[in-house]
């Protein structure tokens, strides 16, 4: 794992210093005329024809005084800009090697990763030479670092004859020097706390990439559980949090870790491109995108049912999101699709829990509906195109996207999908977005307790989707297709959801 003073120099802000540099410089070419502009008020205080006395003697030696430093000032302050390049360019080479080291680590924490699982083993001879790689780059990172701070101190020591003249200006030039942007690493915000996702996107947006960074390095799990905060962000404090969890962890907390881990490093390996949204192994929960949240055109984000957990499910979900996605990019070929794998929430173990206990349903409604407004907010802020979003529950997931519209605000999302639903509340007009579509097969098993749910007005279930008065579009299903196949690949029910999620490819 990289070393903390060397994480911190990826937090640098670099250019920062270079504007600094570039204002200085700015500064120098306007001496000349400063001192010109002095000269002449001098002459004219000293000839006593707009103030005379004491006072505009008094003046007037004042004004000889900043003439002078005027004039000792260029040469000081040349000698001063040309240290102050050379430290930013070495606090940027200080810098870009840090981000290396940064790289060789992540690559080490998959490495380690993969001898959890069994895919690498230990002692590894890669691994051996991957750690000798981040050695040798956190010792040049410190070296440049070190660098910086000696030709920073030139800097500051080149304007020390200034000093002469502190009683004419509001801070020494030493101590302005030695407070300059990238000569010591960049303050981390406050996090907010119990913020709306809105409040938090807005917190986010107007901090400098440097402090974002910082954020990360010193609380990843609080910059990670923060809806609002845009996907990237999230996916680099959850994966910090990955990998100490695969280290560390243990139980089902490891397990889940593990599937985690080799979920990503499988996809990856894949050529895909991932983002961790949500990670808490402690709760045994994770949302994992499969695209890029912050750009897509078109997202999607599936809410699973009864007994599907991380440590044992993530892998088929995450192969349900893909083929979605798929699905989505065959109907409007070219388009840029985002899936999110949703296990945020702690699902019902069984069936009859599910219909007697609607804390479940609740309780991830709840968590669903702030992951919605999370990312809304986060495109927001950024003032990226809005994407089209579309929400699919399957089975008892459908009861979770019912209790999201139930919560205060709109649904974030423009379409839901109610898949093998064994019932929920009220009418598809309550699910708050403008189509509501959904897919109950002839074979499939939830027919029947949905049907006698029904009838019983038992309190975990209501309205069957497929009754027609219900008020939902009915997608084709195949013959023969059961409660798990909605996402098969090729079906008539994939086609439609794809359909349904491409942007500008709606069906009437």
């Amino acid at each position: 794992m990289i070393d903390g003073d060397v994480a911190a120099m990826t937090t640098w802000d670099v250019e920062q210093l270079r504007a600094a540099v570039a204002v200085l410089d700015a500064v120098l070419d306007r001496l000349p005329v400063v001192r010109h502009r002095f000269d002449e008020v001098t002459r004219t205080v000293w000839a006593g024809a707009v103030w005379s006395g004491p006072a505009g003697l008094a003046a007037a030696g004042s004004l000889s005084r900043l003439s002078a430093a005027a004039a000792s000032a260029g040469g000081d302050l040349e000698d001063s800009i040309g240290w102050l390049r050379r430290a930013a360019s070495e606090a940027a080479e200080a810098q870009e090697v840090a981000r290396r080291a940064a790289e060789v680590a992540d690559r080490l924490r998959h490495g380690a990763s993969s001898v959890a699982v069994g895919a690498v083993a230990a002692g590894d001879p890669d691994l051996a030479a991957l750690e000798l790689q981040l050695q040798d780059l956190q010792d040049r990172a410190r070296q440049h670092a070190a660098d910086a701070a000696a030709v920073a101190t030139r800097a500051a020591e080149a304007l020390s004859g200034l000093d002469a003249v502190a009683d004419l200006a509001p801070t020494s030039w030493r101590g302005w020097t030695s407070g300059l942007p990238g000569r010591h690493l960049v303050e981390p915000p406050t996090m907010p706390t119990g913020a709306v996702p809105e409040d938090t996107a807005a917190w986010w947006s107007v901090l400098s990439p440097a402090q974002q960074w910082a954020a990360i390095a010193r609380d990843p799990a609080a910059v990670g559980a923060l809806p609002g905060v845009p996907a990237w962000a999230r996916d680099r404090a959850n994966r910090v949090l990955l990998a100490q969890a695969v280290a560390t962890a243990g139980g089902a907390e490891h397990d889940t870790a593990i599937a985690v881990a080799r979920e990503v490093s499988d996809r990856e390996a894949a050529g895909e491109e991932v983002q961790l949204l949500e990670l808490d192994v402690g709760a045994g929960l994770a949302a994992l995108a499969l695209g890029d949240l912050d750009t897509a055109e078109s997202v999607g984000v599936l809410v699973p049912g009864v007994g599907t957990e991380v440590a044992d499910d993530l892998d088929a979900v995450a192969e349900d999101a893909d083929a979605v996605a798929d699905a989505a990019r065959a109907a409007a070929p070219g388009l840029a699709v985002a899936t999110v794998a949703w296990l945020g929430y702690r699902t019902p173990p069984g069936v009859v829990s599910a219909a007697v206990r609607p804390r479940y349903a609740r309780d991830g409604g709840r968590a669903l509906d702030t992951t919605l407004d999370g990312l809304a907010a986060a495109r927001a802020v950024a003032g990226t195109p809005r994407p089209h979003t579309g929400v699919l529950g399957h089975s008892y997931g459908t009861k979770v996207v019912a209790a999201a519209a139930a919560e205060e605000g709109l649904l974030a999302a423009d379409d839901v999908g109610l898949l093998g639903s064994p019932g929920v509340p009220g009418e598809a007009d309550d699910l708050e977005v403008p189509e509501v579509f959904q897919a109950t097969g002839a074979d499939d098993w939830i027919r029947w307790p949905a049907a006698v749910f029904e009838a019983l007005d038992a309190p975990g279930f209501q309205s069957a989707p497929s009754s027609p008065h219900y008020g939902a579009i009915t997608l084709p299903v195949d013959e023969g297709a059961g409660h798990s196949d909605y996402y098969e690949r090729g079906s008539a029910t994939l086609t439609g959801i794809g359909e349904r999620l491409a942007v500008g490819d709606r069906p009437g």
